[in-house]
């Protein structure tokens, strides 16, 4: 379970930087 829990949160922080990527995107696509 404790290695199931870690591939969770790994999961999650690769998803927390994909949005941020997106973001950083979006703002430069604006300039």
């Amino acid at each position: 379970m404790g290695c199931n829990r870690d591939l969770e949160n790994i999961k999650e922080n690769i998803n927390n930087v994909q949005q941020k990527i997106k973001n950083i995107i979006d703002v430069l696509g604006r300039i």
